[in-house]
């Protein structure tokens, strides 16, 4: 069994539990907060593309933030709809090939490190791997391998990466960081499922 990730599991339910608790009392949707985390995301994009990385990184907090109260408000009203899970899933791509996108331009008018481009796309390819891979898993083989998954390929991990990137304004080594954990998540889980011979059979 891999080990858990304490962001996921101990610190954002903490904190954003007490917030759903709150909203489940307003009229707030879920899918409104999918639609607010995805707005932070994009906007992170665009500021650091326009170099405010600071504030960029305070968006992709929120993101995560938002996100996460979101599982939490699904949670406290029976569980998210299928179509609140399919919006999630498309909100949260956007989302993230925006703050990728804008790590890229930021790297490349800001920092000093060589081709930037191909690392940007390296992250990126690596985000929508991981992302594909868990969809794929789950609707051929359900939650038999659910303990396969790898804590550091969680998309609140390579948020809160990417928000220390922004922060620091070291894009490009975030970029880096990102492709590097999304290849060893992608690695990880197939190799879980091959050594535990789950899916194998015809």
């Amino acid at each position: 069994m891999t080990a858990r990730n304490p962001l996921a599991s101990w610190v954002l339910p903490f904190i954003c539990g007490h917030i759903a608790r709150a909203l489940a009392r307003t009229p707030a949707t879920p899918s409104l907060l999918t639609g607010i985390a995805m707005l932070a995301g994009l906007g992170a994009g665009g500021l650091l593309a326009a170099g405010w990385n600071v504030v960029a990184g305070a968006a992709i907090v929120a993101t995560i933030v938002v996100g996460a109260t979101r599982g939490e408000l699904a949670s406290l009203r029976g569980g998210a709809t299928r179509f609140g899970a399919v919006f999630e899933a498309v909100a949260e791509r956007y989302a993230d090939a925006a703050i990728l996108g804008g790590m890229v331009v930021r790297a490349v008018r800001f920092e000093d490190w060589p081709q930037p481009e191909a690392v940007g796309m390296a992250a990126l390819a690596g985000a929508l791997t991981v992302a594909y891979a868990g969809a794929r898993i789950r609707a051929s083989l359900g939650d038999r391998p659910r303990t396969g998954e790898a804590w550091f390929g969680g998309r609140d991990v390579q948020l809160a990466v990417a928000a220390v990137g922004a922060l620091a304004g070291q894009c490009y080594w975030a970029l880096a960081a990102l492709g590097a954990l999304s290849a060893a998540a992608v690695a990880w889980r197939l190799g879980y499922l091959r050594v535990r011979r789950i899916g194998l059979e015809p």
